[in-house]
């Protein structure tokens, strides 16, 4: 059976995939858990085990037990390990990106690597959103403009997409490494799919007519009060609020201010959004020669 990761990014309808489209493939025998991907053995692996301690021998086994588990129906011709967080974290700056990459070429030095995209200043409006609901605490702005030393941070740089590109194809070759725009996705979904298929060299099967919304957001007015509570509630990313507001009690002032909102509002200012649009110019350049993706075509 044929091997394909499929690397995320965050924010990239990922959730859709594995929920709506890799399972009613017949083809596919999808490795993944939709909530709670940490609770995945391989994953969890892959991604936690302190580099000193990695083995990758032990970590094929984990994917041979796991092939073996969806290769059961006797129909399908790839595993799909799917899981955004190996192509890296946003609020740490993707800092593990390459040696997860690195560690998927010892695991499976064979398999096909498959990755969305999306254009930038949408992707980091919607990361900050997710990232709220998570419990970060800050502005988009802060986020933006945060400076690390200490510790690993967010990074523009983690969305110049040539690098992650250029990373794996060095690593598996340029014909076992595909990405694919959300845009895509969005507004030509059968062209999307219908590339994705003959990279995994399976049969063609659409997605389903409608796309289900499987993420509700919250209104961009709701997600800027609830990162002001964020500072009361206790989470991963916020371990250690001063005072802790329960959780009930913060969804229901979220549910209350959600009801009241009227008017929403853009969290990123139009000048924010031209500088990261230059910021991210050379970047596209290069991701257009080399895999012929500009995101302003679907504009």
């Amino acid at each position: 059976m044929k091997i394909a990761f499929h690397i995320g990014y965050h924010k990239t309808a990922t959730t859709w995939l594995q929920k709506e489209y890799l399972p009613r493939h017949h083809q596919i025998g999808a490795i993944y858990r939709t909530s709670h991907p940490q609770q995945n053995p391989l994953i969890n692996y892959l991604i936690s085990t302190p580099e000193q301690k990695f083995d990758a021998g032990h970590c094929r086994a984990l994917l041979d037990e796991q092939i073996s588990l969806v290769s059961a129906g006797g129909q399908q011709h790839v595993a799909v390990v799917s899981a955004e967080r190996l192509s890296g974290f946003p609020l740490s700056g993707g800092f593990d990106s390459v040696y997860i990459a690195g560690r998927i070429q010892k695991v499976a030095p064979e398999a096909r690597i498959f990755m969305v995209v999306r254009e930038q200043a949408d992707m980091i409006t919607s990361v900050y959103k997710q990232m709220v609901l998570e419990g970060y605490p800050g502005s988009l702005e802060q986020m933006l403009n945060s400076k690390n030393w200490k510790m690993a941070g967010f990074n523009r740089a983690f969305y110049e997409y040539d690098a992650m590109i250029k990373e794996y194809q060095k690593r598996f070759g340029p014909e076992k490494v595909l990405a694919l725009p959300y845009e895509m996705m969005r507004y030509t979904p059968e062209d999307f799919i219908n590339r994705l298929c003959r990279f995994l060299d399976i049969d063609f099967v659409p997605a389903p007519e409608a796309k289900k919304v499987v993420n509700k957001a919250l209104p961009s007015r709701s997600i800027k009060f609830l990162s002001h509570l964020n500072k009361y509630r206790k989470t991963e990313i916020n371990p250690y609020p001063s005072i802790r507001i329960p959780n009930r009690m913060i969804d229901a002032l979220v549910d209350t201010h959600v009801s009241m909102t009227s008017r929403d509002i853009e969290l990123l200012s139009a000048q924010a959004r031209r500088e990261l649009h230059e910021y991210y110019r050379p970047s596209n350049d290069r991701l257009k020669d080399l895999i012929g993706i500009d995101f302003h075509a679907f504009k």
